[in-house]
């Protein structure tokens, strides 16, 4: 099956791919500083590497039953939805990557690693990032859960999309990826 985006789903998509390019750029120079970013700098870089705000885009556009147009997904409480699920997917990311990124050039490929650059212990590191996720879908839920009775198709559409991004990186992530590797080393 193909999917042809829209002119404004494709301009959606070539919106957030330039915030995702340019946010490479900030993380290889994050990575290269000398000082350990904090962890509200790190999590600011990491909203748009993660590159789940293009990703989003069409996935949208393949749910046939409510297109998202533009009007929908810049509604402020559209767009506070999509940038938790994006924080979701990048610490979770992060998270299951720790191990497998830790012999990678260059520093702070990870939330998990910049909480043990500050200090915390591989377990605590581990920990403190779990919470925030906790915490992102803890908002996450809060935050729709006054939406629902009054979403529109569109909305509901999106909100959705954004479920399934968080979820589903979750899933490969934890199931299929063979990236992610040395697990069996965190007790030690």
């Amino acid at each position: 099956m193909t999917t042809v985006l829209a002119a404004d789903v494709y301009a959606r998509w070539a919106c957030e791919m330039r915030l995702w390019l340019c946010s490479l750029a900030l993380q290889n120079q994050q990575r290269a500083a000398p000082a350990t970013p904090t962890p509200a700098a790190y999590k600011t870089m990491r909203l748009y590497s993660v590159c789940s705000l293009p990703s989003i885009v069409p996935i949208d556009a393949t749910w046939s039953t409510a297109p998202v147009d533009w009007d929908t997904y810049w509604q402020p409480q559209m767009t506070a939805l999509r940038l938790i699920a994006a924080d979701v997917v990048a610490w979770q990311n992060d998270i299951f990557s720790f191990f497998a990124e830790q012999s990678l050039p260059g520093r702070f490929w990870n939330l998990p690693g910049v909480y043990q650059a500050l200090g915390a212990t591989q377990s605590e590191a581990m920990e403190h990032a779990a919470r925030d996720v906790q915490n992102a879908v803890a908002e996450f839920q809060e935050r729709e859960a006054p939406l629902a009775p009054t979403l529109t198709p569109a909305q509901a559409t999106h909100i959705a999309s954004c479920k399934q991004w968080m979820r589903g990186v979750h899933d490969w992530s934890y199931e299929v990826a063979e990236r992610y590797v040395g697990w069996s080393e965190l007790g030690s």
